[in-house]
């Protein structure tokens, strides 16, 4: 399975900035933060899903607390994940066909037979080695960017209800300044008429008169 085009580009970027300060086959002389950061990547999931991709598509390998940088080719789009079986190899004559012994075989055919086929086990075992390397790093980085998924889902879910309670918390205190004009209104409206010597007062209580009639 690919990677969307902006999880492309990011890992490109970060391949990119890995190449610059690595050589191809030794271990990365910067961390994949420090690589982000130079590359202009913020986000930490963004930097999670750029090394995972990375690494399932063997272009670096996690060694201990690093990693090391397998090839600078960038990712194509489409590029699925690069995890192989092992392909057996057999000598085969100019027919495609494994060649007859000739004659009864000898001490030295054996031991030619079983070092070949030694060095294509140790191949083998090799290539499963890194195969089953490779598939843990890519288990492990899945299982980082869940839990940073989840801590950010944590995160803001507590915001939502800091939010829900502020709401809360305003809706009450309109509600009590609802209240106390509407007992300030009631309590002009009942009080006798009298004149006022005060002119801003008299056009305050005005105001307040007129809008206290429609609310009930």
């Amino acid at each position: 399975m690919g990677v969307n085009e902006r999880s492309l580009t990011e890992s490109n970027a970060l391949l990119e900035v890995a190449a610059k300060l690595t050589d191809q086959g030794e271990l990365i002389k910067a961390s994949p933060a420090e690589l982000a950061r130079e590359a202009g990547i913020e986000n930490r999931l963004s930097i999670a899903r750029a090394v995972r991709a990375l690494m399932a598509r063997g272009r670096i390998a996690q060694e201990g607390d690093g990693y090391r940088l397998l090839e600078a080719r960038p990712l194509e789009p489409g590029e699925p994940a690069s995890v192989h079986r092992p392909i057996r190899r057999r000598r085969k004559d100019e027919d495609g066909k494994a060649p007859e012994p000739e004659g009864p075989p000898t001490y030295e055919e054996l031991g030619r037979t079983l070092i070949d086929r030694l060095v294509e086990l140790n191949a083998e075992v090799s290539e499963l080695r890194s195969s089953l390397e490779r598939a843990r790093n890519e288990a492990e980085a899945a299982r980082r960017e869940a839990v940073e998924v989840a801590r950010s889902a944590a995160a803001d879910r507590r915001r939502a209800e800091g939010r829900e309670d502020e709401v809360a918390m305003l809706r009450r205190q309109l509600e009590m300044t609802e209240s106390n004009l509407r007992t300030v209104i009631e309590a002009a409206r009942n009080r006798p008429a009298s004149p006022l010597e005060d002119t801003d007062a008299q056009a305050i209580l005005d105001i307040l008169s007129s809008r206290g009639a429609t609310p009930e």
